[in-house]
């Protein structure tokens, strides 16, 4: 198993099988992003880890920036289907039915939700700035009263239903929506804790081999 962690300017990967930490450059033109949800929005798919990088801090041009771990290099993956409207909309990657991507942006004005989604599975030889990945727009909601996303964010996409963890904007409540088209739900599930993820579950059916010993 290996991991990495990013602070300080540095990147540490741990090795469990020789339990060492080992410290490795980060490339001069790696870019942070700037919201705080696009910092958290990282996800791990293929052994490799992506994030959102930004090559250009005035007009806000995003793409989605890998680590590879058969390399130990960064490198810009592909550029995403959309840009920020708004300096302070927000960007949230994850991954789409195992083995593909899915982008949620909000704008931070009006509260539009766009979602797209890789049209193929994502593999190591596809990306290389954008080459041969091609993204979808899977719907769009404008309900009125979707919430404004802050903070760390997860979602997932079932069907044409979307599920998202997020505080309430208005009483810092950690809350469930669910949303469909013009139907929206909301379920209180903390305190004031709003620094919180889900986690999916999905039942097997594959049959476990019985074992004799």
């Amino acid at each position: 198993m290996v991991e990495t962690v990013l602070r300080d300017q540095k990147v540490v990967i741990y090795e469990c099988a020789s339990d060492s930490l080992r410290f490795i450059d980060r490339p001069e033109d790696d870019d942070w992003p700037i919201t705080e949800t696009a910092k958290r929005s990282n996800v791990s798919l293929n052994g490799n880890l992506y994030w959102f990088g930004c090559s250009n801090y005035e007009n806000d041009e995003y793409y989605i920036r890998i680590f590879d771990f058969s390399t130990e290099d960064f490198k810009p993956f592909c550029l995403l289907p959309c840009q920020m409207s708004h300096s302070t909309d927000e960007l949230v990657l994850a991954v789409y039915k195992g083995d593909r991507f899915s982008l949620l942006r909000q704008c931070s004005v009006t509260r539009e939700i766009g979602i797209w989604v890789t049209k193929e599975r994502i593999n190591n030889n596809n990306g290389n700035g954008g080459e041969g990945v091609e993204w979808l727009k899977l719907m769009t909601l404008s309900k009125p009263n979707l919430p404004k996303l802050f903070g760390t964010v997860s979602y997932f996409i079932y069907g044409k239903t979307l599920y998202m963890c997020n505080g309430d904007d208005e009483t810092a409540l950690a809350c469930i929506y669910i949303v469909r088209e013009d139907v929206g739900k909301k379920f209180q599930i903390g305190s004031g804790n709003i620094n919180c993820r889900h986690c999916v579950y999905t039942p097997n059916l594959l049959s476990l081999p019985l074992f004799i010993g």
